[in-house]
């Protein structure tokens, strides 16, 4: 399980919920949240919101950069050996939205086997 990060794809702009099942077509060329897909699934409600179902185990939230920004700093890692790659994988995400600051942004948890 895992956690993808970017802005909206268009078709989804226009209708939020269009019952289209394929989880990777929701956002843009998505930034892997690697690590955060177990957060994103018990906490995502606290802080994103318009969830919706993709298909059998992936769920979709609308985001502003205040609210991914406070889901990365409240669910940082712990573990040393993986700090640095959250780092890098953070300041993906703010370049990004500093890129793209007017942009409609979302967050996708997809559940794999």
């Amino acid at each position: 399980m895992f956690g993808l990060f970017r802005c909206i794809e268009r078709n989804r702009k226009i209708k939020w919920d269009n019952e289209e099942t394929n989880p990777y077509e929701v956002l843009e060329s998505p930034i892997c949240l690697d690590g955060k897909g177990h957060s994103l699934l018990a906490v995502g409600y606290k802080y994103f919101r318009e969830r919706i179902t993709i298909d059998w185990g992936s769920y979709a939230w609308k985001c502003t950069p205040e609210e991914i920004y406070r889901f990365l700093a409240d669910n940082k890692t712990t573990l040393s050996w993986l700090v640095e790659d959250e780092e890098k994988m953070i300041k993906e995400v703010e370049k990004y939205i500093l890129e793209r600051e007017h942009d409609e942004f979302g967050i996708v948890f997809i559940e794999e086997c």
